[in-house]
């Protein structure tokens, strides 16, 4: 049923129209509480749930949000219940001139040609500028490791390598500053300075141990007495020793074996005496050749010789010694020397 203009007389101009609905059922459609008519939508294209604040998600069965998209075509707003509503960012306002504080901003990734941590090539690096005028210190550090150096690619490694190819530190002429090397003692000293020490320790010579090493090998410091005057062992460390009594007599004895090939024998003392009156003599060989003597003794009982060579007496490397003697009688022989690399 539509209706047609009325005319409404006893209303004055500006007052309000009272107007009372009634459905075909009866209803009042007026909404007492608000004095509002309600309107329910059962059909169209507008027609669907509408939704209170605090509605629990699984009463939801469409689009909460919309928003207008390309075409004006009302697209669903993305997002969760942790997160809430994402947001795409594609444009920001102009900073403004001048300083600008903008807060914290974490940077996910950098473009070109700024060039990230490890990355990118020398020409593109990012570069800083350090003041001329800073009274502050630049550091350089490998997260508390040992600082490496590129050296034509490989960092040579401490110690090695050859002179040739050693790296060289050019001391400057011009230079107020002296280029030292400090040992840990001056002399008749207790501070550590110069001079460098070849190494040291005066000892008292009263007859007491001056100590040792434990094993061979061995670091050991000089030994010196109070006047500085080095104590020197003059025994060779590869002295030998023979020694020799009987009745009987020698033929090509053996005194000392054959050493090592770029070794000799070396013949420092021979100590030589017969107990009997008959004449004796005596003599070294290397092979078939005499090298040592012959020495005589007269036919006296008790008569003897003492040698010691001041240098001593080498024989042909890789040599063995050996000795003969004239007769069988009453004899003592002592034979002393050392063993060295000649070659």
């Amino acid at each position: 049923m539509a209706l047609g203009n009325l005319g409404v007389t006893g209303v004055s101009a500006g007052d309000a129209l009272p107007v009372f609905l009634e459905t075909p059922d009866g209803d009042s459609a007026m909404d007492d509480t608000n004095d509002a008519v309600r309107v329910n939508i059962v059909a169209g294209s507008a027609a669907g749930t509408e939704y209170t604040e605090g509605a629990v998600d699984a009463s939801i069965t469409g689009t909460a949000l919309v928003f207008e998209g390309a075409a004006d075509t009302l697209v669903a707003a993305t997002g969760d219940a942790t997160n809430g509503l994402d947001v795409d960012v594609t444009r920001l306002p102009a900073l403004v001139a001048g300083t600008a504080n903008i807060g914290d901003v974490d940077v996910l990734s950098v473009p070109a040609p700024l060039s990230t941590t490890g990355g990118g090539t020398e020409a593109t690096a990012l570069r800083v500028t350090i003041a001329s005028d800073s009274t502050g210190l630049v550091s350089v550090d490998d997260n508390g490791g040992n600082l490496s150096v590129d050296w034509a690619g490989t960092v040579p490694p401490i110690g090695a390598g050859t002179e040739a190819a050693a790296l060289r530190v050019t001391l400057a002429t011009d230079s107020t500053g002296l280029v030292s090397v400090d040992g840990t003692v001056a002399d008749d000293g207790i501070t550590p300075s110069a001079p460098v020490m070849v190494g040291g320790q005066s000892k008292n010579f009263d007859g007491t141990d001056p100590g040792n090493v434990d094993t061979e090998d061995d670091v050991a410091r000089c030994v010196l007495d109070r006047n500085r005057r080095l104590l020197v062992n003059a025994v060779h460390p590869r002295f030998w020793s023979y020694h020799e009594n009987s009745s009987s007599a020698l033929t090509d004895a053996s005194v000392q074996a054959a050493p090592a090939a770029n070794y000799s024998i070396f013949v420092t003392d021979i100590v030589f005496s017969s107990g009997a009156a008959t004449a004796i003599n005596i003599f070294f060989e290397e092979g078939a050749s005499t090298v040592l003597g012959p020495y005589y003794l007269e036919a006296v009982a008790g008569r003897g010789l003492t040698v010691h060579f001041v240098t001593p007496k080498q024989i042909t490397a890789a040599t063995a010694l050996t000795v003969t003697t004239s007769a069988a009688i009453a004899h003592g022989l002592d034979v002393t020397g050392f063993i060295a690399r000649v070659t």
